[in-house]
């Protein structure tokens, strides 16, 4: 093979899966058998009573699933990156606002290579859309299943990283457990079975997060997606703190859930990212949809907000009585309805509308300005 040839192959290999900041998107294979779950695991408070953790029951049944192909972030989004969309947005997060420690460590350390963890779920997603639209791809969380998927080792060990006593002697003198502190990378030892970096810091996930529903699935359910009724928005991670000089061995199972736009916990939050390839989440069932952030106006009159199981007769208690602009993050894969969030008298709310009465206006988040 000519050199040149190969040269040039191999460069267009290597910048198809980076974006900005050298961060590499890692190529995670399709499987046919994933167990999700896990039927016995070990409970975070545990850890701040007793030496010996102890065995509590299942932190959510164990469900057979299968998965596509995608696409992950090696690496958390940094300081830098995310202060370049501020920077360009003038957008104001509600934790550098409300909060002076973090105002002060935000002005020091916005240009770093630290890993962000100030925004909100709606402000992460605002980011999200921002970072598309710059690069011209689509870019989203990733959904609960792809993360524990590429995140925790396989044998679902207490420990889903790669220091498998869960000791990380690389940070072991530092006295600190937010991970505001920390670069991607610098705690050598967090890494999973894929070569996916800093799982163990907290990160949003695209689901609404119900262990329940996993166990409603039929088996071997494809590219699982748990869409809520509510704003309630799920983080995971593989470990709740770093081991530091004032705590124990670190490394459960952690996951918990988050209101849509509440900077309760925002300031310890991190976001990874999917590059999408058009990923039809909850395939062959009558759930299936795809993401599609985007932004529109819902027409008045006889527009409702339906939950999930009001869809089949168009009827919901939440209907709009103005036209009103919504943020949308899926489209049901027949292109009958659109998941939506909006506000209504200030308050967050959620829902399915039919397509027919969304008008599709193709602007940024950032650019949504809520009365």
């Amino acid at each position: 093979m000519n050199k040149r040839f190969l040269l040039c192959f191999l460069f267009f290999i290597k910048v198809s899966v980076c974006f900005c900041e050298n961060t590499e998107f890692i190529k995670i294979d399709s499987t046919e058998h994933f167990i999700i779950g896990s039927n016995k695991y070990f409970y975070y408070n545990d850890y701040l009573t007793s030496v010996e953790p102890k065995e509590k029951d299942f932190y959510y049944p164990e469900t057979k699933i299968k998965l596509d192909n995608f696409y992950i972030s090696e690496n958390l989004i940094t300081d830098k990156i995310f202060n370049e969309f501020l920077k360009e947005t003038n957008m104001e997060l509600k934790s550098l606002k409300e909060y002076e420690y973090w105002k002060d460590f935000w002005k020091r350390n916005k240009e770093s290579d630290k890993i962000f963890t100030f925004a909100t779920y709606y402000e992460a997603l605002v980011f999200v859309d921002w970072l598309s639209t710059r690069d011209g791809k689509t870019y989203r969380f990733p959904t609960n299943a792809e993360w524990e998927y590429a995140c925790m080792q396989s044998d679902k060990s207490i420990y889903p990283f790669g220091a498998q006593d869960g000791k990380f002697t690389s940070i072991k003198n530092i006295n600190e457990n937010n991970f505001s502190f920390f670069e991607n990378k610098e705690v050598k030892e967090d890494y999973s079975e894929y070569g996916v970096f800093s799982v163990s810091v907290s990160q949003y996930v695209l689901d609404s997060f119900d262990g329940k529903t996993y166990a409603s699935f039929n088996y071997f359910q494809k590219n699982p997606l748990m869409l809520s009724d509510t704003t309630f928005v799920s983080l995971r991670s593989g470990g709740y703190k770093y081991n530091t000089i004032n705590s124990d061995d670190w490394g459960l199972m952690f996951q918990n859930d988050v209101e849509f736009d509440s900077d309760a916990g925002s300031t310890n939050i991190a976001i990874r990212l999917i590059e999408d390839h058009g990923t039809i989440f909850n395939a062959e069932s009558d759930d299936a949809c795809i993401y599609f952030q985007n932004t529109g106006i819902v027409k008045y009159p006889n527009t409702c907000l339906l939950k999930t199981n009001e869809k089949k007769n168009n009827s919901s208690n939440i209907q709009m009585n103005r036209n009103v602009p919504v943020l949308i993050l899926f489209k049901s894969f027949n292109g009958k309805y659109f998941k939506v969030f909006t506000k209504i008298e200030d308050e967050w709310e959620t829902g399915w509308v039919l397509s027919n009465n969304i008008q599709i206006t193709n602007k940024n988040w950032y650019e949504i300005v809520f009365e």
